[in-house]
């Protein structure tokens, strides 16, 4: 079917309160969300930018955040990951379509059974393995869905210094090598998400469905790129097999002592037995009648230095919410970079391991580290965020939350009289507000660090004029 460049129909202003309507977009499992301190946000930007110019999201993340303040005023959301791109941009600057898309898209799966049949056919050794695991895991026999978590990778098996096929699961992995060099895809980006993280994040065959559906979305026209790969990456975070739906780490099966850990043993075959497919297209649908204002809003993948260098006297406030603490956010969501940019790149080692033995999350050789979660990184970060945003002639909202010395908490890098002293020094007015995500009270800030929850949220807000 030939999806029209035009397929009509506007999209409308979204609902003006951040609690209804397309606010409660969530397109992935995301750690931090601001998704329920939106309307605090939202006030705190009027009461440094009255005129409702333009913000800068600094750090979109997933983009809900962006996506409530599309309601109010004109967003750039801005971030260093591709995948935030693509969802930012998914989010709130889709071309002007229908749920034509949607079924233009069925057509062409329908269209293009042969692809779909030809990844099958290289992969079967695997899925003919997995389906046997997963039978075996619905009878409590953890072995074999055990062994292809831990050792089922095809890329390390293509790494691998001296091949095996010690029992099974190696024989299938070989099989699946031979057929990739002999389909001509042996290391290609085409099978991108089966390579990488096929039996340790995702089934074998959930994977596979993930580059179908990938090479079929690749053949639309360029401006549907980016919805239609958000919706592949809302569908990877749905169908993922890990605890807490992240891709920190690939689920642990066993205990320390090596005995399988028997309640994991459903939730591995629930998880595995997801339908890649048909979450796909209800998560396209759900971005097709998503609303978004008529704003030119705008997505871009940026570092933040850059982004308050390049875009300098197109937003008149910024909007930052930085990470807190020494997690760098890439390690929950590599696997979505990968399957985003598609990039067949190299992965990291553990420390002290062999040349060829790769990192157990699979992560990135290139996964960003923020120099907002390095000790000795982070003052000289915010220093240069304060200056650059107060030096394009902008106002800027800083999302912070403080650290109870007695909680079970990750302590913060820096302390908020630290941030409010910093920012004193290019800003002429620093307040302060509690936030519970429900109320807010403006607080003296040398309060804020003791006795406060961990998840509570500081906003500072920073004023070139008082």
């Amino acid at each position: 079917m030939q999806l029209p460049l035009d397929l009509g129909g506007a999209v409308t202003d979204g609902p003006a309160d951040a609690s209804e309507g397309h606010a409660l977009f969530r397109p992935i499992h995301y750690l931090g969300s601001k998704l329920r301190l939106a309307p605090t946000i939202a006030d705190a930007l009027d009461s440094a930018d009255a005129g409702r110019g333009t913000v800068l999201d600094l750090f979109a993340g997933s983009g809900t955040t962006a996506l409530a303040l599309a309601a109010h005023r004109t967003v750039i959301a801005s971030d260093i990951q591709e995948y935030s791109r693509v969802l930012c941009s998914a989010l709130l600057t889709k071309p002007a379509f229908t749920a034509d898309l949607v079924a233009a898209f069925e057509e062409k799966v329908k269209v293009s059974g042969h692809l779909w049949e030809k990844f099958q056919d290289i992969a079967e050794p695997l899925l003919s393995y997995e389906r046997f695991a997963l039978q075996e895991a619905s009878r409590g026999i953890g072995e074999p869905i055990c062994q292809v978590i831990e050792s089922g990778s095809v890329l390390a098996a293509e790494r691998a210094a001296s091949p095996t096929e010690a029992d099974e699961l190696d024989a299938a992995l070989r099989e699946v090598q031979r057929r990739m060099a002999r389909a001509q895809i042996a290391g290609s980006s085409s099978l991108t998400a089966f390579r990488y993280f096929g039996g340790i994040y995702f089934s074998y065959e959930q994977a596979l469905e993930l580059d179908y559906l990938s090479a079929v979305a690749s053949t639309f026209p360029s401006e549907f790129s980016d919805v239609l790969t958000a919706a592949l990456l809302s569908t990877a975070s749905d169908v993922v097999n890990t605890v807490g739906k992240q891709f920190a780490q690939p689920i642990r099966p066993r205990n320390k002592q090596g005995v399988i850990k028997r309640h994991l043993l459903a939730k591995i075959e629930r998880d595995r037995r997801q339908d890649s497919r048909s979450i796909f297209l209800q998560w396209l649908e759900r971005y097709v009648q998503g609303t978004v204002s008529e704003r030119p809003h705008l997505a871009v993948r940026e570092d933040y230095r850059d982004a308050l260098k390049k875009l300098s006297g197109r937003y008149s406030v910024v909007y930052a919410d930085p990470p807190y603490t020494r997690d760098h956010y890439s390690r929950f969501y590599h696997v979505l970079e990968t399957i985003a940019r598609r990039d067949n790149p190299a992965i990291a080692r553990s420390p002290g391991a062999g040349v060829d033995d790769l990192s157990r999350g699979l992560y990135r050789d290139d996964r960003h580290q923020s120099p907002f979660c390095i000790k000795s990184q982070c003052d000289a970060a915010f220093g240069d965020m304060f200056q650059l945003a107060s030096q394009s002639g902008a106002n800027i909202i800083l999302s912070y939350s403080p650290f109870d010395e007695t909680a079970e908490a990750h302590p913060r890098l820096m302390r908020i009289d630290a941030l409010v002293a910093m920012a004193e020094q290019f800003y002429k007015s620093v307040e302060l507000e509690s936030v519970t995500g429900v109320a807010h009270s403006k607080l003296n800030h040398t309060s804020l660090n003791f006795g406060k929850p961990d998840e509570a949220e500081v906003l500072l807000i920073c004023r070139l004029k008082r």
